[in-house]
């Protein structure tokens, strides 16, 4: 289970996950946040959510910086004196943006998924309940688990417990 991150920690953590995405190694880590390298090295381990949420941003961002970058010059060879190069560069234009295309749409239908939409139902019914009503909740969805892991995948859902009002 990830361990809550105390709020002096934070931007420690922030910190050393930016430098060890820059391949700083976990000594540089821990010189700089005057922590030493085996306190560091543990704290993927202890807040992945936080750890892995923060790396992700930072690897989209830097993905999306390049992927500009990337279009900025192809929009360049598109726009050349050279027609060879500009029709080169629009049919790797129409290619590629052909595939983003499908890529985004077929992301896009996930989120669409009866199961997708199952579990974003529970999250959104779990607001606001107690703990001994969130424990009913919890233990709804483990037993149509249960049910599907021992059906095959087959198994009758369980209807969740009731919000209260």
């Amino acid at each position: 289970m990830d361990t809550v991150v105390s709020s002096g920690l934070l931007p420690l953590l922030h910190t050393a996950v930016e430098m060890r995405f820059d391949c700083k190694t976990w000594e540089e880590v821990g010189r700089h946040l005057h922590r030493s390298a085996r306190t560091c090295r543990r704290w993927p381990l202890l807040y992945p959510f936080e750890w892995n949420r923060y790396y992700a941003g930072l690897r989209n961002s830097y993905l999306m910086d390049h992927c500009r970058e990337c279009l900025a010059r192809l929009r360049n060879h598109m726009r050349s004196d050279n027609p060879r190069i500009s029709l080169a560069a629009a049919r790797y234009w129409d290619k590629n943006c052909e595939n983003l295309f499908a890529h985004f749409e077929a992301a896009g239908q996930k989120t669409n998924d009866p199961e997708t939409q199952k579990v974003l139902s529970i999250v959104a019914q779990t607001k606001g309940l107690n703990d001994g009503q969130l424990a009913q909740v919890l233990e709804a969805v483990l037993d149509d688990l249960r049910a599907r892991d021992g059906g095959n995948g087959a198994g009758t859902s369980t209807p969740p417990a009731e919000q209260p009002q």
